[in-house]
């Protein structure tokens, strides 16, 4: 009755209005006549129905259960009774019998569950066309909100799996990634990691972009698109400068050693120093102590990264850390270079047709 309570005069007058068009119908119900009111601020009937049964499994288990739980028990039987209630109310209203928006409030309920430490927060839509239409509004405006802060450059905004183009090279690794997409460790949730390798040009870039806004747009968790060299560099730089800058290359930096879906492009790109090795390790070494999803692209295979950079520490973490996928098939840059005409050979080719302009005589 608390939420009840708390509802605006008119919210209270319309659950009142439609509750008693059910009463008068229905003798059966006339008992709860002076609360029907209280329909509309009732909780998800799913959540009603758990709460009866949790309470009459712990009295059960009692030989005198407490007072609290008695009283908390009769609570919930009336709750459940007024969750039938609402369910006639809706049919007589038009909307499904599992409605209890009603079409008067808020078709998503947030419930509280558990005390301290271990309290949590579970959300209910309404099953009704009305709270699935606003569910789904509300997926798509918090992923549109993930994918504008996971720093993805706008030249691959719009990647996405199905519209790589496929070859005879790529196709079984398009398969291979899509049941990747589709697969987690069902008693973990733990989904391994991607170690995606291939030359120059194949589309790596643009298909780890692809995976990590589908698992963004999955989950609606925080994801991150890396370029190591890049970022690398922008610490770097950072180093004595404003505070602000340096602040913000570091937050940066912590983001990615805890974000729940990281893609780390171009790893082995050129950097010599210690201190860049040590970065990377650092970032990967994190990565892999909290099995953070993560999608890696790189020019060189693991073992090429041991004996062309000696980076044998680095390359144990990715191969415990990470699935390893070969992407081999056509240049798609040397495509798209196709596509285009050659401004140079055009140009060429209007001046070699103009006639030529004979020099003038000298005055």
């Amino acid at each position: 009755m608390k939420g009840y309570l708390n509802m605006d005069q008119s919210t209270k007058r319309q659950a009142a209005e439609a509750a008693l068009t059910a009463v008068q119908a229905e003798p059966q119900w006339a008992d709860l006549a002076p609360t029907v009111a209280a329909l509309v601020a009732l909780k998800p009937t799913k959540y009603v129905e758990w709460v009866l049964l949790d309470l009459r499994t712990r009295c059960a288990k009692r030989d005198r259960p407490n007072p609290w739980e008695v009283e908390n028990l009769a609570t919930a039987e009336q709750d459940v009774r007024l969750a039938e209630l609402r369910a006639v109310v809706a049919t007589r209203h038009g909307r499904p019998a599992d409605c209890w928006c009603l079409g008067l409030r808020d078709p998503r309920c947030s419930v509280q569950g558990g005390t301290g430490y271990g309290a949590y927060w579970h959300e209910y839509w309404c099953p009704c066309p009305d709270g699935q239409a606003a569910h789904q509004a509300a997926q798509a405006r918090a992923y549109r909100a993930l994918e504008a802060a996971a720093g993805i450059p706008s030249r691959f905004q719009a990647c996405t799996v199905e519209s790589y183009p496929p070859s005879e090279a790529t196709r079984p690794v398009l398969a291979t990634l899509r049941a990747w997409l589709a697969g987690s460790d069902e008693a973990t949730e733990y989904r391994p990691g991607l170690y995606l390798h291939g030359p120059v040009g194949v589309g790596k870039t643009g298909l780890a972009v692809a995976l990590l806004k589908a698992l963004m747009e999955e989950t609606l968790e925080d994801g991150l698109f890396l370029n190591l060299p890049q970022v690398l560099a922008r610490r770097k730089r950072a180093f004595g400068k404003a505070r602000d800058d340096a602040e913000d290359a570091e937050a940066l930096w912590e983001r990615a050693l805890t974000v729940p879906y990281l893609v780390i492009d171009d790893l082995a790109a050129e950097y010599s120093t210690d201190w860049a090795r040590e970065q990377v390790y650092t970032l990967v070494d994190a990565r892999h102590a909290e099995e953070g999803t993560t999608i890696v692209t790189s020019n060189l295979t693991l073992a090429e990264l041991v004996t062309e950079r000696g980076e044998e520490r680095i390359a144990w973490r990715l191969a415990e850390l990470c699935d390893v996928v070969c992407l081999d098939g056509p240049n798609l840059r040397d495509r798209k270079a196709r596509a285009r005409p050659d401004v140079l050979t055009a140009v060429r080719a209007v001046v070699e047709g103009l006639p030529e302009q004979e020099e003038e005589a000298p005055a």
